[in-house]
């Protein structure tokens, strides 16, 4: 049997127990990091925390008289902004949007923002380049879904010829199944942003259920706005648009408007441990759409939806 290191950031690791399994180990080991107990796991694949930066940090695993050891020398992490210093307050009243996207803003390259336990009110958030997303355990983040209070961004801009994509004057942002859309902002969104991690044992959630001023009720499809004349797709839980080197670990997502992770245009992206849920019946939740995307791993993933859980588009 052989351990091997997936996945690891300042604090956290994936760690892969191989011993032949698909995901589930034969056995349950308990866990101990830095010879702290730590949990137990019985899966192929599993995420680990508690790790200090900037050091090598020895995790151990456990069963009856086994033990099986790696070391994880963990990258410095220089500063943490946690977004209760940013006037976020997590009560599940308050409007914390700006408060963490203002940490998200602060953050120095490398480093972390830390969103402790708590639940979060959010609208949209949009990623940088260069930091890590904590959310530690017992932190969800509350979707709205009062549509007049979502910003959306348009299918496509132009500008001067030639400077746009793919040679047009075109710039393609909002996406729905494969055509430039006008989209509403999802919980996370990314633009052409590098080197970026959300991770944790925190929660994403999206707030969606069957009311009529909801995102699964029968329009489901898309929302029209008779004031601008258009149709706006719904969001994503997390969007990444021509994105590289991102990495998503441990957290859970649930109850997303439509699709919950949709990256594309993207390279070298990581769905880690990540629990992905919604009701059965709930419409068109696929778990993880990766399009026209290249190296895209996904390792210990658990999907309840109530669509595809995997659609490679």
């Amino acid at each position: 049997m052989e351990t091997n290191v997936i996945w690891r950031n300042a604090r956290a690791a994936v760690i892969e127990l191989d011993d032949g399994g698909y995901f589930t180990c034969a056995d349950t080991w308990e866990i101990f990091v830095n010879d702290e107990p730590a949990g137990t796991t019985n899966t192929v694949e599993t995420y680990v925390d508690g790790l200090i930066p900037g050091k090598r940090n020895l995790v151990r695993f456990v069963c009856g008289e086994r033990e099986l050891s790696v070391g994880v020398t963990t990258p410095a992490e220089p500063f943490t902004i946690n977004v209760r210093d940013c006037g976020a307050k997590g009560d599940a009243e308050h409007d914390d949007t700006t408060n963490i996207q203002a940490a998200i803003m602060a953050c120095p390259k490398g480093g972390r923002v830390l969103i402790p336990a708590g639940s979060y009110r959010i609208k949209s958030l949009f990623l940088k380049s260069n930091i890590n997303i904590e959310l530690a355990e017992g932190a969800v983040l509350l979707a709205r879904h009062d549509r007049a209070a979502l910003a959306y961004i348009p299918g496509t801009v132009t500008g001067d010829e030639g400077a746009g994509y793919a040679g047009t004057d075109m710039l393609p942002l909002g996406r729905w199944e494969g055509e430039s859309f006008s989209t509403y902002c999802s919980t996370f969104t990314g633009l052409s942003v590098h080197d970026v991690c959300i991770y944790g044992r925190g929660a994403i959630d999206g707030q969606t259920d069957f009311a009529e001023d909801n995102w699964w009720n029968k329009d489901f499809k898309n929302i029209f706005r008779p004031e601008e004349g258009r149709e706006v797709a719904r969001p994503r839980m997390i969007f990444l648009s021509e994105c590289e080197n991102v990495s998503m670990a441990g957290f859970t997502v649930r109850n997303s408007p439509a699709w919950n992770i949709h990256p594309i245009l993207c390279e070298h992206i990581d769905a880690l441990c990540l629990s992905i849920e919604g009701p059965k019946n709930s419409h068109n939740t696929d778990g993880f759409d990766p399009e026209s995307c290249g190296f895209v791993r996904i390792l210990g993933c658990q999907f309840s939806v109530g669509d595809d859980c995997i659609a490679i588009k």
